[in-house]
């Protein structure tokens, strides 16, 4: 998961009771809790007017080759003090400066001041604890921005909250930034009370989990609260033929291995009450030029018999991944300047091409559901709008009674339930006005936002010279060692932790919630069951044979008696 730099920090440690109980939040302090918030004292090195002001660190995220330059000018801020400029050098540059604060479990207001260049325009990205800011447009004339989150990948640890300013104008320009502020404010107060609702959201588990392990235990996992899976390893990216995922591309249809092994997946659970799983695709793999045709072509017919596998399958839909071709959302990827043409055009293709794809599984497959994971109109570029736009026009052509559903990422770790219900506002609000307005009522018929949770899989960058040179597990047990991302199947946080936040996933997903799955985390095999299951069709194993964590049941007690927040009154 890419994009999920920021918030893959820490997580709040907290307790919530069972039973009914009352969520408060301490008074608020109306202070502003930034260091060196109008970035008047200088770096400590050399005590200059330019670079960093003291305590904040240059934010470049993205290639490696989008060069930033950050500057601090006297006597030109908002109120005459020092003034921070963010200048992007490249396109694909993203200028700014973030800093770390310790914060406690509440909700907090971060803002700051901002103007473009004489004459010009400019694009501003805020980032709050684990949640992005709108994209805010701003003039050469000071502006305050302001953003309101509650506090969601909030830890013990002593670097605490990230808090970035971002240049995002997807240009060469320059941004100047002047006094930031970050207040707590007043909290929403709750009452938590087991849920009972027979429509409650379907928890979705994220799994390359093998189907055939899937139904000898689906009533295992029934037990356990899951209602669905997303299913690896089948149709794996959009330039995979469905038919040959079992090693036999010439057999198609009803006797096609797969399909049977999936089929017979999806009987058994739907026995015990789990209708709802996914044919997972993911955008692995760099999308043609949008003026292709032929390619295109083909990427369609590869979506179209996805869907045909998924109806004759017996799942209840299509899940895409859209994460992975990020840079190609866009207009200034390089790669369209190898058949250059105007935006409208670019715009226009790349909406025609998802529309198209969508239309293709709806022949197919008139009842399927969609989910669309992660959240892409808040993160990434103008053209990832017409993608989305493209696939709710194809949908609400034919008025498709599954809809379209937003997999949220940024919710991996908010673990406050204020933070699910303001966060679960936006992506909905947010979605919803990026759409044409004859689209708005299809979405607000039949589409929905689904909150995500990561509890388990823990994983951290190591660094070198200021760069990434792998991934390793929990400091306490691996050190600095590289090991890879799935070297470690440990929590993010407690039991007591993931409950609070699962009753918020739970209150504010409608339709479907979903649980990431970073690895076999939430299972572990034995010799013998490896031996027997990874030969077999679906064989995703990452880290199988190791122990899982010694209190997994509790995660799954949380999962098997959800709550529900009710706003007191």
């Amino acid at each position: 998961m890419n994009y999920m730099k920021s918030i893959l920090k820490n997580c709040l440690i907290g307790t919530l009771a069972l039973g009914m109980i009352n969520v408060t939040q301490a008074a608020p302090e109306n202070k502003n809790l930034l260091p060196n918030a109008n970035f008047g004292n200088p770096p400590a090195q050399n005590g200059t007017l330019k670079n960093l002001p003291e305590d904040w660190t240059a934010y470049d995220w993205g290639p490696g080759d989008n060069p930033i330059q950050i500057t601090r000018k006297a006597a030109a801020g908002h109120t005459g003090g020092v003034a921070v400029l963010a200048e992007n050098k490249s396109a694909i540059s993203k200028a700014g400066i973030y800093i770390h604060v310790p914060l406690e479990s509440g909700t907090y207001e971060f803002s700051v001041w901002a103007k473009a260049e004489k004459g010009q325009t400019a694009k501003v990205r805020l980032y709050l604890a684990s949640a992005y800011s709108p994209i805010f447009t701003i003039g050469d004339q000071w502006k305050q921005l302001q953003f309101t989150n509650s506090s969601a990948n909030i830890g013990a640890s002593t670097k605490g909250a990230e808090i970035s300013i971002q240049n995002v104008s997807g240009r060469e320009n320059t941004v100047w930034f002047s006094d930031a502020a970050l207040q707590r404010v007043p909290d929403v107060k709750y009452n938590v009370v087991p849920d009972t609702r027979s429509n409650r959201p379907r928890t979705i588990l994220n799994s390359q989990i093998n189907v055939n392990y899937l139904r000898d235990t689906a009533a295992d996992w029934a037990k356990r609260g899951f209602r669905g899976f997303n299913l690896l390893g089948i149709m794996n990216s959009q330039d995979s033929d469905v038919w040959a995922s079992d090693g036999d591309a010439a057999t198609q249809g009803e006797n096609d291995a797969m399909l049977k092994a999936v089929r017979d997946c999806n009987i058994a659970c739907k026995k015990v009450g789990i209708d709802s799983n996914f044919v997972k695709v993911g955008l692995y793999k760099t999308l043609p030029d949008p003026f292709d045709d032929a390619a295109w072509k083909k990427i369609t017919e590869n979506f179209r018999q996805g869907a045909r596998f998924a109806k004759l399958s017996g799942c209840v839909g299509i899940s895409l991944d859209t994460e992975y071709v990020s840079k190609q959302y866009q207009p200034t990827w390089a790669g369209y300047a190898k058949n250059p043409h105007p935006l409208l055009e670019l715009k226009a293709k790349f909406k025609q091409r998802w529309n198209d794809i969508t239309a293709a599984m709806l022949q197919e497959y008139p009842g399927m559901v969609l989910t669309i994971l992660p959240e892409g109109i808040m993160h990434y570029g103008e053209l990832y709008q017409d993608l989305f736009t493209g696939i709710i026009s194809a949908m609400a052509k034919t008025q498709a009674p599954g809809g379209v559903h937003v997999m949220s990422e940024s919710s991996y770790h908010m673990v406050s339930i204020n933070a699910l219900d303001n966060f679960a506002n936006r992506v909905q609000t947010e979605t919803q006005n990026a759409l044409p307005a004859d689209l708005v009522p299809y979405w607000k018929k039949y589409c929905s936002v689904a909150l995500g949770a990561w509890p388990l899989g823990y994983y951290r960058a190591i660094m070198k010279d200021g760069k990434r040179i792998g991934w390793s597990g929990r400091e306490e047990t691996f050190g600095d060692k590289i090991v890879g991302s799935y070297a470690d199947k440990s929590a993010w946080y407690t039991p007591e932790v993931f409950k609070i936040q699962m009753t918020g996933i739970n209150t504010f997903s409608p339709r479907y919630d979903w649980i990431y799955a970073h690895g076999d985390v939430f299972w572990q095999w034995t010799e013998e069951q490896k031996k027997h299951y990874e030969d077999m069709t679906n064989n995703r194993i990452f880290n199988v044979l190791l122990p899982t964590v010694p209190n997994l049941q509790e995660y799954f007690d949380v999962l098997a008696h959800p709550q529900l927040a009710e706003v007191e009154k």
